[in-house]
């Protein structure tokens, strides 16, 4: 306990006594909403600038053996998978290896309609008519896209150009112990990212019929539409990067977190990669993940300079919720965030 308090201060010793309070309050309601929804563990951080204002573990990683859950704790982090695979396929356009406009048939995937494009598939306007409505769905296609043109294997290339160059060392695709091994073995400089990162996992659990917390497995999948594992610490890495155009240049961000448009010129929710939303005022880029075991979201206000991120070892921080529908206020967790921190900011 004098561990987690200590690193409470530190991390919040930068704020004004009105600031600190508002985080505090923050705090106090999302481990309310943590023990309302079931979820035995969960871990947050928040930063503002160059201000880590938040950054802590809340219940247990592992119920069985009441291991404490901490902000070094990792979670896997289902659909926010997919900011990564939108980060990785721009940078192959950027480098002109492919375009947006391609079908997708060019790199030998068949969906049996010639019309569908690489960026529908990016905005999930794929379905039915391509371009033509927004209806969230799978990114897995998007992976063997992107190992055809870059010649590697959808985790090699999450692992060499993002993970590996931003020190994320609390991160790894969560692939078999087989390619870990045959990774590892052709670059030793891999292995800790995997051993610190699967060290530190928390076990996934399940809500029965009856409302009780069950232990089960994760599901054996990794891909472009999710499967990452991660810390609350190293998305902020990975939020920095982004906003310092490390990975893709402005302009090409500025396109990611644009809302894309159908055919007919409706706005959907969902730019290249991020749900995209304005609220009171302000933009949100933002995405969530869900499947069994786990649930997460990472939220950008870019205005504000402000990054959240809240991971847990059940489905429950978004399962009960419509987010797919593109709208961030329908989390309890994106209501709370807006209460405490934004709300006098934006009135």
């Amino acid at each position: 306990m004098k561990k987690l308090t200590f690193l409470f201060f530190i991390v919040t010793s930068g704020l004004t006594n009105a600031q600190q309070t508002k985080v505090e309050q923050f705090s106090t309601a999302l481990d309310s909403v943590r023990i309302q929804l079931k979820i035995p563990g969960m871990a947050v951080a928040i930063k503002q600038g160059n201000i880590v204002l938040l950054q802590k573990g809340y219940g247990f990683t592992d119920l069985e053996k009441h291991i404490p859950a901490t902000a070094q704790t990792t979670f896997r982090v289902a659909s926010v998978t997919k900011t990564f695979t939108s980060t990785l396929l721009m940078q192959l356009v950027e480098q002109g290896k492919l375009k947006l406009d391609d079908p997708v048939q060019k790199y030998g995937v068949n969906l049996n309609n010639p019309n569908i494009t690489i960026k529908h598939l990016l905005t999930h306007t794929s379905e039915e008519i391509p371009g033509s409505h927004f209806q969230y769905n799978g990114y897995g296609l998007l992976g063997p896209i992107l190992e055809k043109v870059s010649g590697l294997p959808f985790y090699r290339l999450l692992s060499e150009n993002i993970l590996i160059p931003l020190k994320m060392t609390s991160s790894a695709p969560s692939i078999t112990p087989e390619q870990v091994c045959e990774y590892s073995s052709a670059n030793p400089s891999v292995l800790p990212f995997f051993t610190t990162t699967f060290n530190l996992l928390a076990k996934p659990y399940e809500l029965t019929s009856s409302g009780e917390i069950k232990r089960i497995e994760y599901l054996n999948e990794f891909g472009a539409f999710g499967g990452l594992a991660t810390s609350v610490a190293d998305l902020l890495k990975y939020s920095d990067a982004i906003d310092r155009h490390q990975f893709i240049s402005k302009a090409g961000q500025k396109l990611v977190f644009t809302p894309n448009r159908t055919d007919t010129g409706f706005i959907t929710p969902y730019g290249l990669g991020w749900f995209v939303e304005s609220y009171k005022g302000k933009d949100y880029y933002w995405h969530y993940g869900q499947t069994n075991g786990e649930s997460a979201l990472f939220i950008k206000v870019p205005s504000l300079k402000l990054t959240l991120a809240v991971l847990c070892n059940t489905d429950k921080l978004s399962q009960p919720f419509p987010l797919g529908d593109g709208d961030l206020m329908m989390s309890p967790v994106g209501t709370l965030f807006y209460h405490f921190l934004l709300r006098k900011q934006t009135s």
